[in-house]
């Protein structure tokens, strides 16, 4: 990023960014806890979307979305 002209050019009039950018080469994101996030995150937007169109009742639906979410969640290995 730093090669670009145009953003060389928007760090000197924003100095304060310049140390962030500098030390991107440096850091890194650290890599989530995934957990079935996505797969719980799934089965609760589908019970909501049953719920919503009022295929199911919304008690019926969240009850069996947490079910299985906490199905996937007991299935992780915990450190004992």
């Amino acid at each position: 990023v730093l090669t670009i002209p145009e953003y060389r050019e928007f760090l000197e009039k924003n100095p304060n960014l310049k140390s962030y950018v500098e030390e991107m080469e440096f850091s890194q994101a650290p890599n989530p806890f995934d957990f079935y996030y996505m797969e719980a995150t799934q089965l609760l937007a589908e019970a909501l979307e049953r719920s919503t169109l009022g295929r199911e009742e919304p008690s019926a639906a969240l009850n069996a979305a947490a079910q299985k979410a906490n199905a996937l969640l007991d299935s992780v290995p915990r450190n004992q």
